[in-house]
């Protein structure tokens, strides 16, 4: 194809559409398939008409007509403030060619053109702006499935008053619902500008490129904006580098643009809440006013809603500021579909302590099932946030309980009350069967922790009857002269064999004098010998044991032999 031809051609005679001829007035650019005509209507309007004209060294091609046509369609199907609409289509035939082309609205620059080095906070401020306002035009395209993939200044337009566009949707992992006929991704397709694409596109497989390849690019895009250069290379200046008060934006850039798309923000919205709450702080810093955060609940709700963890710590900090202003949306944050959000939202209620919200709180108690092993409260802080509350809601809120609570979340809720208060909470816990407890926990063991002396003969009682598995979760609890007595308890009163390895490593971590120690090690020793176990693991055992013995007798005589024997005169 002779592209030269072709475009003196078509500035001679123009574009024919329908209700007259586009004037060319100038070229704009050329791309890998298409190229730009500035043009005028017979309204002397200016618009822009793309055309599909591939370079010179390649034919018109099948897979390339498709791309271009998708385009068409993605430009004509997307309405969204910031991304570029087709105003209409059509095909030009010259000679043997038929050239698919579409018109748009002229956009005098784009955001190449106006990435210039900023002086002071006044005109960062400029292009942060025009840069959040390109974010959500691909926002947009995220929402509808579409992956634009080739992200870069170029292709952000910027109209006469402003407002950029996203443009360029050739390349586009597209949703099929905005297309006839989907056009497959070739897996070592890489047709991406390397100032901006992500690691995955450059090394990886084309299919697997989704939203976050896209997020990396802006990332890129926004370092390009405050230091002038894309970090295309290793160990690249932190933006900090350039004014400390940069270093804001810091970990907001490194999360877009982390090697691992795992790693990066999954969505971009997270990357934009946290980039607009960012940006206020770097531009009040260099204008040197103090950090201006709104006090006020749109500003809480923002912060409690970001996917930095020190954003939604600033969020409960002006919750707790706000006080009884601020319930009703941190009862509804608790509903919110974000763990870490919802999480923020309970920390917050426990920090105002408010009785209205106790219910709220009791109701993120709960888990989806009732198998402890997989259960899975609303909120994981519902409980510590409970536990900030006086004693007297603390113990109005146990008694509101209605489902099963983990025991570890009783903790929480008790935790610095009276032993007398805390002991009597969870008892009633108990006798109401509101405790959800695995099959190594026992009722005991969270009472064991509270006052130990009270449920002592329950705790004997336990060990005499002999079920190992919930007796190892007990151990840990009891004191060393306890711990003695009970694997005495346990070993006399022994049903099952297969526990005797369990009760020998604990007779071994007894912190014990040697005696106690050694009382046990024999009361074991005879306890292995009659057992009915296999031969190998009962002849290890007592090979153990004997050595354990041999070990306290040496450690016996060498403290005699050290204490010496009374001199006679």
């Amino acid at each position: 194809m002779d592209r030269a031809r072709l475009i003196r051609e078509i500035t001679a005679k123009g574009i024919p559409v329908e209700g007259g001829v586009l004037k060319v007035v100038k070229e704009l650019g050329r791309g890998g398939n298409g190229v730009a005509f500035r043009c005028g209507d017979s309204h002397d309007n200016f618009i822009v008409a793309k055309i599909y004209i591939p370079p010179d060294n390649r034919d018109l091609d099948e897979r390339s007509l498709a791309r271009f046509e998708r385009e068409i369609k993605l430009s004509t199907a997307l309405r969204h403030p910031n991304v570029i609409r087709a105003l209409a289509s059509g095909t030009l035939k010259i000679g043997a060619y038929t050239l698919p082309f579409y018109t748009m609205p002229l956009a005098p620059k784009t955001l190449r053109d106006v990435m210039k080095p900023w002086a002071d906070a006044d005109s960062l401020d400029r292009l942060l702006r025009v840069f959040l306002k390109a974010a959500r035009g691909v926002v947009f395209l995220h929402s509808n499935q579409v992956v634009h993939r080739d992200l870069k200044p170029e292709n952000v337009l910027i109209a006469d008053d402003g407002t950029p566009w996203i443009a360029d949707l050739g390349i586009a992992h597209v949703n099929p619902q905005f297309v006839s006929g989907s056009l497959k991704t070739i897996e070592k397709e890489h047709l991406l500008n390397r100032d901006y694409y992500a690691p995955e596109q450059r090394f990886g497989s084309a299919v697997d490129v989704d939203q976050r390849a896209d997020i990396y690019a802006l990332g890129c895009i926004l370092y390009e904006i405050i230091l002038g250069t894309p970090p295309v290379r290793n160990n690249c200046p932190s933006l900090s580098s350039r004014d400390e008060a940069l270093g804001y934006l810091d970990p907001v850039f490194n999360r877009m643009t982390t090697y691992s798309p795992e790693e990066r923000y999954q969505r971009l919205e997270d990357a934009l809440d946290d980039m607009g709450i960012q940006a206020g702080w770097v531009l009040a810093t260099l204008r040197g006013d103090r950090p201006a955060v709104n006090r006020d609940v749109p500003t809480m709700a923002k912060l409690l809603k970001s996917s930095n963890e020190a954003h939604r710590r600033r969020g409960t900090e002006l919750a707790k500021e706000l006080g009884k202003e601020a319930l009703e949306v941190l009862h509804e944050l608790l509903g919110h579909s974000r763990r870490d959000v919802r999480d923020a939202a309970a920390l917050a209620l426990g920090e105002i302590a408010e009785p209205n919200s106790l219910p709220y709180l009791i109701a993120a108690l709960y888990g989806n099932t009732r198998r402890p092993s997989s259960f899975r409260p609303s909120s994981d802080k519902a409980s510590a946030a409970i536990g900030q509350y006086p004693p007297e809601l603390r113990l109005k809120a146990c008694g509101e309980i209605r489902q099963p609570v983990r025991p570890i979340q009783v903790l929480e809720i008790i935790n610095d009350l009276p032993t007398d208060l805390a002991y009597g909470i969870v008892s009633q816990l108990v006798e109401r069967k509101l405790l959800l407890l695995d099959w190594t926990e026992t009722e005991a063991e969270l009472l064991i922790t509270i006052d130990a002396d009270r449920v002592w003969p329950q705790v004997e009682e336990l060990f005499r009857e002999g079920n190992g598995f919930k007796l190892k979760s007990l151990l840990k609890h009891l004191s060393v002269r306890r711990k003695a007595h009970c694997i005495k308890l346990w070993l006399n009163g022994l049903k099952y064999s297969w526990y005797l390895e369990d009760i020998f490593e604990e007779i071994r971590r007894l912190e014990a004098d040697g005696e106690t120690k050694k009382e046990l090690f024999d009361l074991i020793l005879s306890k292995v010998i009659a057992s009915p176990g296999s031969l190998k693991a009962r002849e290890d055992l007592i090979k153990y044991t004997t050595s354990e013995l041999g070990k306290l007798s040496s450690e016996s005589g060498r403290a005699a032999q050290a204490g010496g024997t009374p001199s006679t005169q």
